[in-house]
């Protein structure tokens, strides 16, 4: 019984079986796939209203005057940074 199940480890099904390569996705995927296309459809949304409302989000803040220019630009930063790298993730998982 133990040679019987250390030949056959290879084979199990759904592991490297050429069987499993020719079957069509499951409805998961497609479910996923919406998901992660209204996701971005929104996320896209989520970066045109950013860029409309720049001047108010990101400009001098009224409250706080000694804000630098260089903590601004900063703060613009990584919220780019973080909006690009969600949105190339999405597309990513979205064409994988």
């Amino acid at each position: 019984m133990l040679v019987s199940n250390v030949t056959n480890m290879g084979h199990q099904r759904g592991r490297f079986s050429p069987a499993t390569l020719d079957t069509p996705p499951s409805a998961m995927i497609y479910l996923l796939k919406i998901a992660l296309a209204l996701f971005i459809l929104g996320w896209s949304f989520f970066g045109l209203w950013l860029v409309a409302k720049y001047a108010i989000l990101f400009g001098p803040h009224r409250d706080d005057p000694a804000e630098t220019v260089g903590a601004r630009s900063f703060g613009v930063t990584h919220i780019c940074v973080v909006w690009f790298g969600f949105f190339s993730l999405a597309i990513h998982f979205l064409f994988r």
